[in-house]
């Protein structure tokens, strides 16, 4: 039994892989988890109602395999340095990622047995995807993560800029289109928060069409805040750009600074 456990503790815990990247039962675990976020989306589809039966017999089984899982989990984690004693699994259970699981779980179970439309739920297993990339320690995921938040934490000032900059692009418009175009077109532009809706939709190029510009005036700032929009989108992106490579460039060296068999 102890001889399982420590296996089961090789695989499931994510400090304890050596090997690279995830190992192969959390690669599996997080396929479960896609799959389970996938049958949670195309039940919501009104057109695949004959569906149903067959995407409730899947989300039953992944809520039996899911259990499984997180009891296998508190019965290894004990065995980690951080986690050790009686009331180790207890601790663990206790932090907010084994809290996210926890909740993810219940919403499975929910939909499975119950039949609540817990839709939002699938946020709590994309969460559980994205804890293996900030929980891993000495991977190579969980060291090229930490190189990222470590770039982007050295552009905060750069980032925080930016977005200064374009809070301020944003608020000059809306007030210029409430100015020029309150008394034409009340209903669109008739406070500074109706016309924040299109500043926002505009910086960021989306441009839904439902807001347009109907004076002289308000078209000219219109396009004042297009032509800066173009400029202002692409500081950040540059930013982030760059430190997603130097992020990438850093988890390379340290990995070949720790070798093949680190």
């Amino acid at each position: 039994m102890e001889r399982l456990r420590e296996r089961l503790y090789r695989q499931l815990d994510l400090d304890a892989w050596r090997g690279e990247g995830v190992s192969p039962l959390n690669r599996v675990i997080l396929a479960l988890v896609l799959v389970s976020v996938a049958c949670a989306a195309l039940g919501t589809e009104p057109t695949l109602a004959h569906l149903r039966p067959t995407l409730s017999a899947i989300g039953l089984t992944l809520a039996a395999v899911f259990t499984v899982e997180y009891v296998a989990r508190l019965w290894v984690k004990p065995l980690a340095p951080d986690f050790s004693g009686r009331w180790g699994w207890l601790r663990y259970a206790l932090r907010w990622h084994a809290l996210i699981d926890l909740a993810a779980l219940a919403a499975v179970w929910s939909e499975a047995l119950i039949g609540h439309d817990v839709s939002w739920a699938v946020m709590l297993r994309l969460a559980r995807i994205l804890r293996i990339f900030a929980l891993t320690r000495e991977s190579a995921v969980g060291m090229a993560t930490r190189e990222l938040v470590w770039a982007i934490r050295e552009r905060g000032i750069e980032l925080a800029l930016a977005g200064v900059l374009g809070l301020i692009l944003i608020m000059g418009s809306a007030v210029g289109l409430y100015l020029a175009e309150r008394a034409v077109q009340p209903e669109v532009f008739g406070s500074i928060p109706r016309a924040m809706w299109w500043a926002v939709a505009t910086l960021t190029t989306v441009g839904y069409g439902d807001a347009v510009p109907a004076t002289g005036l308000g078209k000219a700032i219109a396009g004042f805040t297009m032509l800066s929009s173009i400029a202002l989108i692409s500081v950040p992106a540059g930013i982030l750009a760059a430190a997603f490579s130097d992020a990438f460039q850093r988890a390379r060296k340290a990995a070949k600074e720790r070798g093949p068999d680190a």
